[in-house]
């Protein structure tokens, strides 16, 4: 007589209750090794890695191929498709792999048991948010919402900033306005701008430690100036000027990286938008990093450097500028 005593039917529920789907995708993906780490794709040849784990809001962790979308499941799933196996076979080979013990088969003990993530670090896991973008060629339409602050292509080009269709959030597609672009930082990290979309203008996975135009400074210089915005970085650059921009005036810069801008440049200089909460950005960062900070006069009424120069040309700004320095 099989005694019941014990039993735990086998199923994907007392499964979970005992291992997570961090630890599945642990085990049968070598290559997985962090889970903000891309990865070669397991399942069809791939010479760039465009695979990530992610966790959801509701703390399940997914598998998404960003360069082949339809490859986006859970754990089970994608066992099913690496071995090509059917849905029971699948939760038969866990229980078996991990040495669950549930239902009445036999489970392989004489085989090293992978292990368990602990539930503290599973919940340390933050939700990310993954983003990867569909672009497009520019063309005279593209590049139109530029062309009125004086951007060229060339300049939008060497701030890695591209036109889109449209983007993947996680494992959802999103089209875009037909203007619309991507300020690309790398590693699928992108500020998403649709400037004539008020609900949707921006979207980003960013954080502080992305410093927009810090990959485009050079070695060393006289001078650096810390302002509001990469379309401000990108007018500077356009009258002769160095730049870069947190990912926005509120925000922090790292020590390191204010340091790393004391060893570099002989000057650095704070600008931002001369309205209140932009000279209050300035003031605090200044009294932070000691660095002067300038504004444009408040009788202008333009608050930056890129609306300044939409309406009276580069210039006219760069006169403005080396009058205020």
């Amino acid at each position: 007589m099989i005694s019941t005593k014990n039993y735990k039917e086998l199923n994907i529920d007392n499964i979970f209750n005992q291992i997570s789907g961090y630890d599945v995708f642990k085990n049968y993906i070598p290559q997985f090794t962090d889970i903000n780490k891309s990865f070669l794709s397991p399942l069809r040849k791939d010479r760039k890695p465009d695979v990530r784990i992610f966790k959801t809001k509701t703390g399940e962790f997914m598998y998404k191929d960003f360069a082949y979308p339809q490859h986006t499941f859970g754990c089970i799933k994608f066992i099913q498709e690496l071995y090509n196996i059917g849905f029971k076979e699948t939760l038969e080979m866990i229980n078996e792999d991990f040495n669950l013990g549930l239902g009445y088969g036999s489970t392989r003990t004489a085989k090293k048991v992978p292990k368990i993530a602990p539930k503290e670090f599973l919940d340390s896991i933050k939700t990310e948010k993954l983003i990867r973008i569909v672009s497009k060629e520019y063309n005279w339409y593209s590049r139109r919402y530029f062309d009125q602050y004086h951007i060229s292509q060339e300049t939008l080009e060497r701030f890695k900033v591209k036109p889109i269709i449209g983007y993947y959030l996680n494992y959802s597609y999103f089209p875009c306005d037909k203007t619309a672009y991507a300020y690309c930082f790398g590693n699928y990290k992108y500020k998403i701008l649709q400037p004539y979309d008020e609900e949707m203008k921006w979207i980003s996975n960013t954080n502080n430690m992305i410093i927009q135009g810090w990959e485009q400074l050079p070695e060393k210089g006289n001078l650096c100036f810390i302002t509001s915005s990469l379309k401000d970085v990108m007018v500077l650059h356009e009258i002769g000027f160095t730049a870069i921009a947190p990912q926005s005036e509120a925000g922090s810069i790292p020590d390191e990286i204010i340091n790393e801008l004391e060893q570099r440049f002989k000057e650095v200089i704070i600008f931002y938008n001369n309205d209140d909460p932009g000279q209050r950005s300035a003031l605090s960062l200044s009294n932070n990093t000691g660095f002067d900070f300038v504004h444009l006069p408040e009788e202008v009424v333009e608050k930056d450097p890129s609306d300044y120069a939409k309406e009276h040309g580069l210039e006219k700004l760069e006169t403005m500028i080396n009058t205020i320095i």
